[in-house]
């Protein structure tokens, strides 16, 4: 599998966790570093935090996720009793595959929900929803994966709040494929 595949699956957040366990092979991550951003120190678990912190203060009951991202999914479903529904907006680029390891990956009789792009949840209350985004950020700009850049583009009519999170605290350089800034100001009414 690919790098590509494995943020498609699991998410930019689970992908840096997985990262942050070789961050002393300089080689691996040589290798890693042409294909995504990667961290260069071990902030992930501090940076899922201080998201789970700033959505919880939204007060929302409903968060609509435009990746899968598994490290945040999993946080948020230690709060049930605040996020009501989560739904993931699943690319139509990915095989069966991959959408049925996206499944096995989430618990069973949770809150979660997933919805093929192009649908609209129909429990999404502009009010007491957000939609959530994750990537990177250079400047003004976020930096976010060819898929989900389409759906923000799709979804960018959405009346609830657009939150933006940072997988990465410093700022990072487009340098590899399969990624496209776009200006945060734009898109994005938070960036945490």
């Amino acid at each position: 599998m690919n790098i590509k595949d494995t943020l498609d699956e699991i998410g930019i957040l689970e992908t840096n966790l997985q990262i942050e366990k070789y961050i002393d092979d300089k080689s691996l991550l040589n290798n890693v570093s042409s294909e995504i951003p990667i961290p260069i120190k071990c902030e992930t678990k501090d940076i899922i935090d201080n998201a789970m912190n700033r959505i919880l203060e939204l007060n929302k009951k409903n968060v609509f996720m435009l990746s899968n991202e598994i490290a945040l999914i999993e946080k948020m479903l230690l709060y049930k009793d605040k996020i009501q529904n989560i739904i993931v907006c699943l690319s139509r680029n990915l095989s069966d595959e991959q959408i049925n390891n996206i499944k096995s990956n989430i618990p069973k009789n949770s809150n979660v929900t997933f919805i093929n792009e192009l649908e609209y949840p129909n429990i999404i209350k502009p009010k007491d929803s957000i939609i959530l985004v994750l990537g990177y950020v250079n400047g003004n700009n976020c930096i976010v994966t060819n898929n989900t850049y389409r759906m923000v583009e799709l979804y960018k009519s959405f009346l609830g709040k657009k939150v933006f999170v940072r997988c990465i605290s410093d700022n990072v350089k487009i340098k590899q494929k399969n990624f496209i800034s776009i200006n945060a100001q734009n898109y994005f009414d938070i960036i945490i």
